[in-house]
C-alpha cells in the first residue's frame, strides 16, 4: 500500500485527506464515487475538520506522498 494525499480545492477553502491505497488510479476512482455520491444525495462532505458542499468542487488532486527519510551525513560511520 501506498500513502495519497488527496487535496479538495472548493472555492476559496481547501482541505485534504492521507490515506492509503493500491494505487493512484484506485484512490481517484476511490474519491470519484464518494464525490458523486456526495451530489446526488445532496449531502456534504465531511473532509478533516471541514465540510465542502460537492457540487461545488472546483478540482481534487491526488498525490502520491514520499516519506522522508533521514540519511547520515557523508563519512558517518553507522553501527549496527
Amino acid at each position: 500500500m501506498t500513502k495519497f494525499k488527496i487535496s479538495f480545492h472548493c472555492g476559496a477553502v481547501s482541505s485534504f485527506a492521507v490515506e492509503e491505497h493500491e494505487s493512484k488510479l484506485e484512490a481517484q476512482e476511490i474519491w470519484r464515487k464518494k464525490i458523486i455520491a456526495s451530489q446526488t444525495i445532496d449531502d456534504l462532505m465531511i473532509i478533516g475538520d471541514v465540510l465542502l458542499n460537492p457540487k461545488q468542487l472546483t478540482f481534487v488532486v491526488v498525490e502520491e506522498l514520499i516519506e522522508r527519510v533521514e540519511e547520515p551525513a557523508a563519512g558517518a560511520t553507522i553501527e549496527c
